[in-house]
């Protein structure tokens, strides 16, 4: 499993609703599954309740991308 980093620009927030939620801020980090739909129970847990997937810190980027991959290994070992 691995991780691919993009940054996405907006022209206007009828753009921003037409592809994705939540996205009344920026800047905010969202986690897809291969398939590209997001993860909307990956979130900063440290972060608060307006603002869910923004990051103030790198370590809590990291966090997140390890419950991640968490998540991903516990569900390969549940296909077996």
């Amino acid at each position: 499993m691995g991780f691919l980093r993009c940054m996405c620009s907006l022209l206007s927030i009828s753009d921003c609703l037409s592809i994705v939620f939540d996205c009344r801020y920026i800047p905010r980090v969202l986690f897809l599954t291969p398939e590209g739909q997001v993860m909307t129970d990956m979130k900063n847990e440290g972060g608060s309740d307006q603002y869910k997937y923004y990051y103030h810190s790198p370590s809590d980027i990291v966090n997140t991308m390890k419950r991640v991959i968490g998540q991903k290994s516990q569900a390969q070992k549940d296909d077996l």
